[in-house]
């Protein structure tokens, strides 16, 4: 959820920049570094000859330089696709390649959720066509103030894919936007709470990062929960948790950066959720609605996938 204490309830580039900034070979699909530039050698004289290296080694440095800057302002954009990840095998994967499958994704949540105050709907959460790939989409899910009230996005997994255990993986990006929540999370597909994994919260933008297994019983509930503070969350990353019998571990890029060792981690069938909402100043999240917070905000999404072991 938004809210741990409530559980229960790159820059848009466009090809017209990076044609500017980068050779042909890149451009077509980012996957090809610029070629080292060939040096013709010159019979006019050994201090042009010299001249003329000096100025290819320039532009081949240029041009490296430009392709750094481009793939850290695009965050780990590439590839387009989950990889294939050494010991998994990928047993669910959504690239958000046409419209939105509503048989595999609903609404989440109905109504206002304790926490927020944003009402969920499916209808925030669109396909659109994505400056950086082609043939392919970018699911982005807005908040936004509009009539006089907010709505959001909020959507599950649930009518499609619930997985014991194994791992999940969410590539995204979020704007910069002050006192607005976002949380990925797995619930119970039986609805029996406890578990409840939220191995991303936090506001959008970051920089501070929530992890929360919540266990134990309804009545009474407990929780362990980790933080990470240094992740540009503008920039596209990919977030992840492992879900093991004894252990629970969150990663960022495929690395992992957080374990709880634990008997508590869920043992049944979960599905994915994904939401946010404009924060309610009751809750102790570090922002909350104010005349900061942006009209209309979004979290862009690229991918997610569930990988179990090989």
């Amino acid at each position: 959820m938004i809210n741990a204490t409530s559980a229960r309830a790159a820059r848009r580039l466009t090809g017209l920049a990076l044609a500017a900034a980068l050779p042909t070979a890149a451009y077509a699909g980012f996957a090809t570094a610029p070629a080292e530039a060939s040096v013709t050698p010159t019979t006019t004289s050994s201090s042009a000859a010299a001249a003329s290296t000096a100025a290819d080694r320039a532009a081949q440095a240029k041009a490296r330089a430009a392709t750094a800057k481009l793939f850290t302002e695009a965050g780990t954009w590439m590839p387009s696709a989950p990889r294939t990840q050494k010991g998994w095998k990928a047993d669910f994967v959504e690239n958000f390649n046409g419209p939105l499958n509503t048989n595999v994704w609903g609404r989440y949540m109905g109504g206002i959720p304790q926490g927020t105050k944003s009402t969920y709907m499916l209808d925030n959460a669109t396909v659109t066509p994505s400056p950086l790939k082609a043939n392919n989409g970018i699911l982005q899910m807005r908040t936004r103030y509009s009539n006089g009230k907010w709505t959001s996005a909020g959507m599950s997994s649930g009518r499609g894919f619930a997985a014991k255990q194994g791992m999940w993986q969410v590539k995204a990006k979020f704007d910069r936007a002050y006192g607005v929540g976002y949380v990925f999370l797995l619930y119970p597909k039986g609805g029996a709470w406890p578990p409840e994994v939220d191995f991303a919260e936090g506001v959008m933008g970051g920089p501070r990062i929530m992890s929360t297994v919540h266990y134990g019983t309804a009545k009474n509930h407990k929780q362990i929960q980790r933080f990470r503070h240094d992740v540009d969350m503008t920039k596209w990353h990919t977030y992840g948790v492992i879900l093991s019998t004894n252990k629970i571990q969150y990663t960022i890029d495929g690395k992992v950066w957080a374990t709880v060792k634990t008997k508590n981690s869920p043992k049944v069938p979960m599905w994915l959720g994904i939401q946010a909402g404009v924060k309610d100043c009751r809750v102790s999240t570090g922002q909350c609605l104010s005349k900061k917070t942006p009209k209309s905000a979004a979290i862009s999404i690229d991918w997610v996938a569930h990988y179990r072991r090989a």
